[in-house]
């Protein structure tokens, strides 16, 4: 109970912390995706307590799922932005439409399934979908536009990845949950992606 509070605590600490850091160097979308990670994992730290009733945990941990998927969406938005594909109004509608689906699924699972580890799926499917194959593409797409930067946000993203492969692949064992260790490798990547935001 406790680690998965303090690791999702250190996610926020790290979120905030770059954000006050990097402010004035960041996109706006990427700022967005900062604050809304840090917040995220603050919200979501508290759903963890287990000192909670049942009931209060399933609600602020559906709380933090819904703004996860909101990081998701402004880091692709960010993406997007960035190399002038916003600027095409079809692709901007179905950014948004894949934004609403996710959200409908979330729903659905958290009111079947409330405050479970199942019910999280919706939020890593989104991930996956706008950083590694919407933002992962477009930034190893245009790699020479600014490798140094263009690597250093591919390496938070694959951290990202890697967090998400322990979260769902890994059994529990030795008094550790795969999520607490997500939770480090996800506080880790905030801090490299944001670097790769102040190259750009």
């Amino acid at each position: 109970m406790w680690l998965s509070f303090f690791s999702n605590i250190l996610i926020f600490v790290v979120g905030a912390a770059v954000y006050f850091i990097h402010k004035p160097k960041l996109a706006h979308d990427f700022a967005w995706f900062l604050t809304t990670t840090a917040l995220s994992a603050l919200i979501g730290a508290f759903g963890h307590l287990e000192i909670l009733p049942l009931q209060t945990q399933a609600i602020l941990l559906f709380c933090s799922r819904v703004i996860n998927l909101i990081s998701f969406y402004f880091f692709a938005r960010g993406s997007l932005h960035l190399f002038g594909w916003l600027d095409r109004g079809q692709i901007k509608h179905i950014h948004n439409a894949i934004l609403v689906l996710a959200s409908l699924w979330l729903v659905y699972l958290n009111v079947l399934y409330p405050g479970t580890k199942l019910g999280f799926r919706p939020v890593m499917t989104y991930g996956i979908i706008q950083m590694l194959l919407i933002s992962g593409f477009l930034f190893v797409k245009n790699l020479k536009q600014n490798i140094s930067a263009h690597k250093t946000i591919l390496n938070g993203i694959g951290i990202i990845l890697v967090s998400a492969v322990v979260f769902n692949g890994i059994p529990p064992g030795l008094g550790l949950k795969p999520s607490d260790i997500s939770h480090v490798l996800i506080a880790q990547s905030l801090f490299v992606l944001s670097k790769g935001f102040v190259k750009l």
